[in-house]
């Protein structure tokens, strides 16, 4: 008896030992991917400019529930950003950033929170968290000579 008894402690502590290491591999790899704590809902207000030259711009304001997150190749289609794509991005490194209904960008961030600048044809991205919890960019350049939009955004995250 006292030998099933021994198998099945030694059993238990397997048990727990392949758990314990389990978990740890988990928690390595959260650790190793810095953008988890900047992901999550966000409430943005996003202040849209309308300028046309030799016009006074205009100004609109709204708000929209959002989200940060892991950047997804099929998030592609719809960013902001219609340039050629940059192959000196680091998937590992990018992140999603959906502040309106119909408004994405895609952006590398540095582990400080800040968002590497993005520019190409008529756009340009730059910004940074200014805590886990908030954030704030810019998205501009649209249009052409005579006119276009930008887009000042800020964001807190929804507890």
């Amino acid at each position: 008896m006292n030998l099933n008894k021994s198998y099945s402690v030694g059993f238990l502590y397997i048990l727990v030992l392949i758990f314990s290491l389990n978990c740890n591999k988990e928690k390595k790899a959260e650790e190793i991917d810095f953008r988890t704590k900047y992901f999550g809902s966000f409430r943005f207000r996003l202040i849209t400019e309308f300028w046309m030259r030799g016009q006074a711009n205009d100004y609109d304001t709204f708000f929209y529930n959002g989200v940060i997150r892991k950047f997804e190749s099929n998030d592609k289609i719809d960013d902001l950003y219609s340039g050629s794509e940059d192959s000196t991005e680091n998937v590992n490194e990018m992140i999603t950033i959906e502040f309106s209904q119909n408004l994405k960008i895609i952006s590398s961030i540095n582990k400080d929170g800040s968002l590497i600048s993005k520019s190409g044809y008529h756009y340009v991205h730059e910004g940074r968290f200014v805590n886990l919890d908030s954030i704030k960019f810019y998205v501009g350049g649209f249009g052409g000579l005579g006119g276009g939009v930008n887009y000042f955004v800020a964001g807190n995250r929804i507890k």
